[in-house]
């Protein structure tokens, strides 16, 4: 997989910066929901979160809130560490695959809602080319996480 240039990083940080981070928690616990909702077996890796079974009780479960501005604060920083995203996924994909036993095709399946909801969001930002560039990014991070999965034997 190709890496990103410099002025593509440089044009994705500042789409993040503008369009995502002054709202993570919105935006992650939107992302959240919408995985939970179109892909239901997501569900069933978070105990806290399985017995909500409308898109109401998702979106004003304080826990999911929570969640989603952990998973945005995250990707923000893997987003600012342009491609040198190995060290800050080693604890979590140790965390995913040992304690909470996320499968890898998981990690897929939340890059498509991210990037539909970028789509759907930021029309006027998130054109062909941030799109393009998050897409490398997401796909780097699943990339280095099945890495990371294979080394813990997983």
């Amino acid at each position: 997989m190709a890496s990103l240039s410099d002025a593509q990083w440089k044009k994705l940080q500042e789409f993040w910066v503008k369009n995502v981070e002054p709202n993570l928690t919105k935006h992650g616990q939107e992302v959240l929901v919408r995985m939970f909702v179109n892909h239901k077996s997501t569900l069933e890796y978070f105990p806290k979160f399985r017995h909500l079974t409308t898109e109401a009780e998702m979106r004003s479960n304080e826990d999911i809130r929570k969640h989603g501005n952990t998973v945005f604060t995250a990707l923000g920083k893997l987003v600012k560490l342009k491609g040198n995203v190995e060290g800050d996924l080693r604890s979590m994909a140790d965390s995913h695959a040992n304690k909470h036993k996320i499968h890898l095709e998981n990690f897929d399946i939340i890059s498509k809602v991210i990037d539909n909801y970028f789509h759907e969001s930021f029309p006027g930002d998130y054109g062909a080319d941030v799109q393009d560039y998050m897409k490398a990014t997401l796909a780097l991070i699943v990339q280095t996480l099945t890495k990371l999965y294979k080394e813990l034997g997983k």
